[in-house]
């Protein structure tokens, strides 16, 4: 299998966004700018957020609910106004994502690259600019979704949906509210800008959401970003999603904002969905043991590895301090030499004690900055160290 530039992927995503600032310029330069022309795109951002997030993601790819025919009807059209593919194939894509995660069938694994960047990249947009050749709907989408009307009718008139939703739609929204057809020339814009952001939005919970944030629920690489609730309404609990990927809610708990979840609920409270799939509460508590039980292993033997760096390197500072002494005496012009060690190696000795402490505490988040902290300070005592033994002619 090898990969090629994917064209139709490479024009919505870089060639459509360069048109639209394009027309953009236009417009302002035509029809000026004021604030009220926000609302379009805020109005297309957040409709086809809800239709990726709800729709593609929590309705199709993983079942976490279901919802009536003419729910599904609307969803399949405003999905395919994102941009995003028709919906059996990014079920496909995201049903490899959950089975192969952090592995190198994982279509956007962030671990493809050593470089953290690359990897960044790879995940957001690279994936999909590159795709396998040649690329297939895997069985399991069939399975679940080759019978679902609104689905596969999706599929067969996908471009089309995609070109009326981008066209004619915002040409329509805007012509209502402008009254003019010069208002059909800014929703197409100012609801395409939207389109885009919606887009790039969907992107980070592959890129962002795989590298910053916390890891309560599983140890890969998924991670809760609660600053992302603006933009994502609920996806950027990740790691929990990546915990328990068929319940319905990313964000379980009371005070987690999830616009999705409270949508779903909404949907089944009027009796448009149903069979809602929870999670049970001691499954999530037991999950979240094992999580700091892996995190615990995984520190304990870093800590064991670091200790015994450290005895190194005080065992060396230590022999090195008393060549030096031999070499250059113990005049008061050098007594600042052994307190500038005897600081560096305290807060050394310092940092494993706390270390210590927070790993009783199962403190997960405050031991990985502290481990990476002592691991720059070690480095900087042994440097510091060569450079003085280097002053004063001391092998």
């Amino acid at each position: 299998m090898h990969r090629i530039l994917n064209v139709s992927a490479f024009h919505v995503i870089v060639t459509l966004p360069v048109v639209l600032l394009g027309l953009l310029v236009v417009h302002t330069q035509w029809l000026g700018f004021h604030l009220g022309y926000i609302g379009y795109t805020v109005l297309a951002f957040y409709g086809y957020q809800i239709a990726v997030c709800v729709g593609l993601h929590r309705l199709w790819a993983h079942q976490s609910f279901k919802a009536h025919a003419a729910v599904e009807w609307v969803l399949a059209w405003v999905a395919a106004g994102s941009l995003q593919g028709p919906i059996l194939a990014w079920a496909s894509d995201h049903y490899k994502h959950h089975a192969f995660t952090d592995t190198p069938n994982d279509p956007h694994s962030p671990l493809k690259y050593k470089s953290r960047l690359a990897g960044f990249v790879w995940s957001h947009v690279g994936w999909m600019l590159y795709e396998p050749t040649p690329k297939k709907i895997e069985r399991i989408a069939l399975v679940k979704l080759g019978r679902n009307k609104p689905v596969m009718w999706q599929m067969k008139h996908y471009w089309s949906l995609a070109v009326f939703m981008n066209v004619i739609v915002p040409s329509l929204v805007g012509l209502f509210i402008e009254q003019t057809w010069t208002g059909a020339f800014t929703g197409v814009v100012f609801m395409g800008l939207g389109r885009v952001l919606q887009q790039h939005a969907t992107f980070t919970v592959n890129s962002l959401c795989h590298f910053f944030g916390r890891r309560p629920y599983t140890p890969g690489t998924a991670r809760d970003l609660w600053w992302g609730v603006f933009l994502l309404l609920g996806e950027n609990w990740h790691n929990f999603h990546h915990a328990f990927p068929r319940d319905y809610r990313n964000g379980h708990k009371w005070y987690h904002v999830d616009i999705n979840k409270w949508i779903i609920n909404g949907l089944r409270c009027v009796g448009l969905a149903w069979e809602l799939e929870k999670t049970p509460r001691a499954r999530i508590t037991a999950k979240t043991q094992m999580t700091l039980d892996t995190f615990a292993e995984r520190y304990v033997t870093l800590l064991g590895a670091l200790k015994t760096e450290c005895r190194k390197i005080h065992t060396k500072v230590y022999d090195g301090y008393t060549t030096l002494c031999k070499t250059i005496g113990t005049t008061e012009t050098h007594t600042k030499i052994p307190r500038t060690y005897g600081k560096l190696l305290l807060k050394s000795e310092k940092a494993l004690a706390h270390l210590a402490t927070l790993r009783v505490s199962m403190d997960t988040k405050k031991l990985e900055k502290s481990l990476h902290k002592l691991q720059k300070r070690l480095t900087k005592i042994e440097l510091r160290f060569q450079r003085i033994l280097q002053e004063h002619h001391v092998q």
